[in-house]
Protein backbone atom coordinates (compact mmCIF):
# COMPACT_ATOMS: atom_id res chain seq x y z
CA UNK A 1 0.00 0.00 0.00
CA UNK A 2 2.45 2.39 0.96
CA UNK A 3 4.99 1.84 -2.16
CA UNK A 4 1.30 2.32 -4.34
CA UNK A 5 1.01 5.40 -2.72
CA UNK A 6 4.93 6.50 -2.67
CA UNK A 7 4.22 5.96 -6.99
CA UNK A 8 1.03 7.93 -7.13
CA UNK A 9 3.02 10.69 -5.51
CA UNK A 10 5.85 10.34 -8.22
CA UNK A 11 3.08 10.28 -10.64
CA UNK A 12 1.34 13.31 -9.72
CA UNK A 13 4.86 15.13 -9.18
CA UNK A 14 5.73 14.36 -12.74
CA UNK A 15 2.07 14.95 -13.94
CA UNK A 16 2.46 18.82 -12.77
CA UNK A 17 6.03 18.90 -13.68
CA UNK A 18 5.26 18.41 -17.56
CA UNK A 19 2.42 20.15 -17.41
CA UNK A 20 4.07 23.09 -16.42
CA UNK A 21 6.78 23.10 -19.10
CA UNK A 22 4.13 22.66 -21.50
CA UNK A 23 1.35 25.16 -20.70
CA UNK A 24 3.56 28.13 -21.87
CA UNK A 25 4.08 26.47 -25.62
CA UNK A 26 -0.23 25.48 -25.20
CA UNK A 27 -0.63 29.30 -24.46
CA UNK A 28 1.75 30.69 -27.21
CA UNK A 29 -0.68 28.42 -29.64
CA UNK A 30 -3.40 29.58 -28.36
CA UNK A 31 -2.52 33.18 -28.68
CA UNK A 32 -1.28 32.47 -32.51
CA UNK A 33 -4.45 31.54 -33.16
CA UNK A 34 -6.75 34.18 -31.30
CA UNK A 35 -4.59 36.09 -34.01
CA UNK A 36 -5.57 34.27 -36.92
CA UNK A 37 -1.93 32.70 -37.81
CA UNK A 38 -4.18 29.34 -38.29
CA UNK A 39 -5.67 31.14 -41.77
CA UNK A 40 -2.10 30.94 -43.00
CA UNK A 41 0.04 28.64 -40.81
CA UNK A 42 -0.86 25.34 -39.44
CA UNK A 43 -0.40 25.49 -36.08
CA UNK A 44 0.16 22.65 -33.83
CA UNK A 45 -2.44 20.06 -33.03
CA UNK A 46 -2.17 16.98 -30.63
CA UNK A 47 -3.59 13.37 -32.09
CA UNK A 48 -4.19 10.83 -29.77
CA UNK A 49 -5.08 7.33 -31.29
CA UNK A 50 -4.59 4.05 -29.65
CA UNK A 51 -6.34 0.55 -28.78
CA UNK A 52 -9.65 0.39 -26.37
CA UNK A 53 -8.43 1.33 -22.80
CA UNK A 54 -4.90 2.54 -24.06
CA UNK A 55 -4.99 5.78 -22.01
CA UNK A 56 -6.18 7.88 -25.11
CA UNK A 57 -8.87 9.71 -22.51
CA UNK A 58 -5.46 9.75 -19.50
CA UNK A 59 -3.25 11.46 -22.10
CA UNK A 60 -6.10 14.48 -22.95
CA UNK A 61 -6.46 14.55 -19.00
CA UNK A 62 -3.07 15.04 -18.26
CA UNK A 63 -2.24 17.49 -21.36
CA UNK A 64 -5.91 19.56 -20.70
CA UNK A 65 -6.38 19.00 -16.62
CA UNK A 66 -10.05 18.08 -17.60
CA UNK A 67 -11.32 15.05 -15.92
CA UNK A 68 -12.85 12.34 -18.52
CA UNK A 69 -15.04 9.57 -17.23
CA UNK A 70 -13.72 6.90 -15.80
CA UNK A 71 -15.76 3.24 -15.50
CA UNK A 72 -15.43 -0.18 -17.60
CA UNK A 73 -15.49 -0.41 -20.77
CA UNK A 74 -16.34 1.74 -23.60
CA UNK A 75 -16.32 5.12 -21.65
CA UNK A 76 -15.73 7.60 -24.41
CA UNK A 77 -16.68 6.17 -27.64
CA UNK A 78 -16.65 9.09 -30.06
CA UNK A 79 -14.10 11.08 -31.06
CA UNK A 80 -13.40 14.18 -28.49
CA UNK A 81 -11.73 17.61 -29.84
CA UNK A 82 -10.58 19.80 -27.05
CA UNK A 83 -10.20 23.50 -28.04
CA UNK A 84 -8.43 25.14 -25.13
CA UNK A 85 -7.94 28.55 -24.76
CA UNK A 86 -6.26 30.45 -22.24
CA UNK A 87 -7.92 32.81 -19.64
CA UNK A 88 -7.40 34.83 -16.54
CA UNK A 89 -5.77 33.44 -13.74
CA UNK A 90 -8.48 31.97 -11.23
CA UNK A 91 -11.19 32.28 -13.83
CA UNK A 92 -12.75 28.67 -13.56
CA UNK A 93 -12.80 26.55 -16.99
CA UNK A 94 -15.66 26.03 -18.83
CA UNK A 95 -16.76 23.92 -21.72
CA UNK A 96 -19.29 24.02 -24.80
CA UNK A 97 -20.02 20.52 -26.00
CA UNK A 98 -21.32 19.83 -29.57
CA UNK A 99 -22.32 16.52 -31.31
CA UNK A 100 -21.06 16.85 -34.99
CA UNK A 101 -22.91 14.17 -37.14
CA UNK A 102 -20.94 13.02 -40.66
CA UNK A 103 -20.91 10.46 -42.86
Amino acid sequence: FRLRSKAIVMADNLLNSSREAVRPWLDLVDELRSQGVHQDLPLPQIAVMGDQSSGKSSVLEAVSGIPFPRGAGLVTRCPTQLLMKCTAPGTPWKAHISVSWSR
